[in-house]
């Protein structure tokens, strides 16, 4: 129940533009997952990454973080385009 309250608060703190903390509390998350699963858990493999996602966004510039979230959305779009069969 823990990692799942500190998951979500880190997305709010993203959705936010608060990288720095939702960061922090990705490593968080990291060192209780690593506990009781393992550190090579793939959730806690997910909680480290979104740690270093969190920070690479919040050494940005507000411009290149908006270009860097479009790219990712554009590129999570294509994804999902692709799956459902349209290649185009």
């Amino acid at each position: 129940m823990t990692s799942t309250l500190l998951e979500w608060t880190a997305h709010c703190l993203a959705n936010l533009n608060d990288y720095e903390t939702a960061a922090k509390t990705c490593k968080q998350l990291e060192e209780l997952r690593s506990g009781f699963l393992g550190v090579e858990h793939w959730q806690t493999a997910n909680a480290r990454i979104g740690e270093e996602n969190y920070r690479q966004l919040s050494a940005l510039s507000a411009e290149d973080r908006r270009r860097a979230l479009k790219a990712s959305e554009e590129s999570n779009a294509a994804v999902l385009s692709h799956r459902q069969g349209n290649s185009s």
